[in-house]
C-alpha cells in the first residue's frame, strides 16, 4: 500500500486529529522518514512520519513516530516491526502515549489560504518545543528503564555468584566430610590390624607354652621310668 499524506486543514497544516500514532525506538541515526514509511507501508496506510532532530546538529535523536488511520493496521505494524532489527539495531514500537502536538495558533499562516512553506516547516519549528519537552520524559524513562535493567542484571550476577559460593562451601565441605570419614576408616582399619597381630602373638605364645608344657610331662614321664628301673 502506498503511503498517502494526511488530510490538510483550510489555512494550516496537515490534520493528524484521530489518527493512530506509533512511537519507534533505536533506529539508526542515519533513518530517515522515507525510510520509515518504505518500513511500514506493507501494514497499512502511512498517513505521518515525524522524526525529531537536534536543534543545533540537526542529527535525528534516534526515535520518531508513525501514524496510521486504523487500530488494526497500527496492531499490524507493531507485530510486524516490534524487535525488528535495523543495521544491527533492534527497534522497539509501541504506541505512543502522547499525541503530536498541533500547530500553535502564532504559526498558521494568516488568511483564508493554505501556506505550503509553512506546511514544510512545520517539523522544523513551533512543534520542536513540545516534543522537546516530550523527548526529554522518553529520555527519562529510558535512563530510568536503563538502571532498572542494570540493578536487575547486577543483582543477578550478585545472587549467581551467592549461588557459586555456597556450592562451593558444599563442596569443601563434602570434601571435609569424606576425609574425616577416609582417616576413620584407616584408623579402625590399623587397630584392626593391630589386634589381629595381637591375637595372635598371643595363640602363638599359648602354642609355646602348650610345647613346653608338654616338654616337662615327658621328661617327667622319662624320669619316672628311670626310677622305677
Amino acid at each position: 500500500q502506498g503511503c498517502a499524506a494526511p488530510a490538510m486543514s483550510r489555512g494550516g497544516p496537515p490534520d493528524v486529529g484521530g489518527l493512530i500514532s506509533l512511537k519507534v525506538d533505536n533506529f539508526p541515526f542515519n533513518t530517515t522518514s522515507e525510510d520509515l514509511r518504505e518500513m511500514f507501508a506493507k501494514y497499512g496506510e502511512v498517513r505521518d512520519c515525524y522524526i525529531p532532530r537536534d536543534h543545533h546538529s540537526n542529527q535525528s535523536r534516534g526515535f520518531g513516530f508513525v501514524r496510521f488511520s486504523s487500530e488494526d493496521e497500527a496492531e499490524a505494524a507493531i507485530d510486524g516491526c516490534d524487535r525488528r532489527v535495523l543495521q544491527g539495531r533492534e527497534l522497539r514500537v509501541q504506541v505512543a502515549q502522547h499525541s503530536r502536538p498541533p500547530l500553535p495558533d502564532r504559526e498558521r499562516p494568516r488568511g483564508g489560504g493554505y501556506d505550503d512553506r509553512r506546511d514544510r516547516d512545520y517539523d522544523r519549528r513551533g512543534s520542536d518545543r513540545d516534543y522537546d519537552r516530550r523527548d526529554r520524559d522518553y529520555d527519562r524513562r529510558d535512563d530510568r528503564d536503563r538502571r532498572d535493567r542494570d540493578r536487575r542484571v547486577r543483582r543477578d550476577y550478585e545472587d549467581d555468584d551467592d549461588d557459586d559460593e555456597r556450592r562451593s562451601r558444599d563442596r569443601r565441605r563434602r570434601d571435609d566430610d569424606d576425609d574425616r570419614r577416609d582417616r576413620r576408616k584407616r584408623r579402625d582399619d590399623d587397630n584392626d590390624d593391630d589386634q589381629r597381630e595381637r591375637r595372635k602373638r598371643r595363640d602363638d605364645d599359648d602354642d609355646d607354652d602348650d610345647d613346653d608344657d608338654d616338654d616337662r610331662r615327658s621328661r617327667s614321664k622319662k624320669d619316672r621310668r628311670r626310677d622305677d628301673d
